[in-house]
């Protein structure tokens, strides 16, 4: 195994309950990070506190005013020595094998400047005994291709040449939501993926999660994706970007209505269809949203009846 040095860099905000589990999960990695740097976006809680306490110089701590995660990367970045870059979200757990599988894949396939992998659920040890079967996109197109249309690569999995951002490829500051779609999408514009096809992440759901605030994601997330498409690289993929955000509405109008919030829904569920009146499952949702469940009952009621 050859000897790269890794930087790894976790961005935190008021966790200082979570924060150390992540840092934990990487200082025990069988593949050891070079260094281990916390980004504290301007915590408000006793993270400071607990770091130094807990860590002392294992871990570099680094503290700015709170500017949103994608400055607090950006940060991390800056300040890291690293050949390679894995980034991890304080409320993420890397399983032990992360790093070693993931470097195994560069191995073998040098000319993949970035991997990625699942994540998923993790055992009880915290480890997989079986080795993790390594996928390798040849086509750096169709990899970008489907990347467009949604992000399916976990920003705590995601291991990086720094060579490869060099001096300019960064996280937008001006995102506060979607910020890993576009960093990742500019990536693969540039170079291809290998996969560790196997969870080497655990995502834990919290009521910090940003995924959980539907209006936040909805404002950013738009906004995210227009940017995404605004890239001079991604001008071949305009014809996507209606149906994309099509999807995103529909998703966000889904959230509402699954959560018994109907009529929340409904101008979620508007907006999708103006950007593709075709979508049958949005037509559907707005009719169960916009008609009271007894009208539904006694329309299903009377077709049952005629039959």
């Amino acid at each position: 195994m050859p000897d790269y040095t890794i930087s790894c860099i976790i961005p935190t905000y008021n966790r200082a309950h979570l924060v150390c589990d992540a840092i934990d999960s990487a200082l025990a990695q069988t593949y050891p990070c070079h260094e281990i740097i916390v980004v504290d976006d301007g915590s408000t809680d006793n993270t400071q506190q607990v770091l130094a306490e807990r860590y002392g110089k294992k871990i570099r701590y680094i503290w700015q005013e709170n500017q949103g995660v994608s400055a607090a990367r950006n940060r991390g970045i800056e300040a890291a020595t690293g050949e390679w870059l894995a980034f991890l979200d304080s409320d993420d757990i890397w399983l032990r094998q992360k790093l070693e599988f993931q470097i195994s894949a560069v191995v073998q396939f040098p000319s993949a400047r970035a991997v990625y992998a699942d994540d998923g659920q993790m055992n009880t040890d915290n480890e997989y005994a079986q080795a993790a079967e390594i996928v390798y996109f040849e086509s750096k197109e169709r990899f970008l291709k489907d990347l467009m249309q949604r992000c399916f690569v976990p920003m705590s999995s995601l291991l990086v040449s720094r060579e490869q951002l060099g001096e300019h490829l960064r996280f937008n500051e001006h995102i506060r939501w979607g910020e890993d779609w576009d960093f990742i999408a500019q990536i693969a514009s540039q170079t291809s993926f290998c996969k560790v096809d196997f969870p080497l992440v655990y995502y834990r759901i919290h009521n910090g999660n940003n995924t959980g605030n539907v209006r936040m994601r909805v404002t950013n997330g738009t906004r995210a994706i227009q940017i995404l498409y605004a890239h001079e690289w991604a001008s071949q993929y305009q014809h996507l970007r209606n149906d994309v955000i099509a999807e995103f509405l529909y998703d966000a109008g889904y959230d509402y209505y699954a959560t018994g919030s109907p009529f929340s829904a409904l101008p979620y569920l508007v907006r999708s269809l103006y950007y593709d009146p075709s979508r049958i499952n949005v037509w559907l949702t707005l009719f169960k949203c916009a008609v009271p469940g007894y009208i539904r009952k006694m329309i299903v009621n009377t077709r049952v009846s005629n039959q």
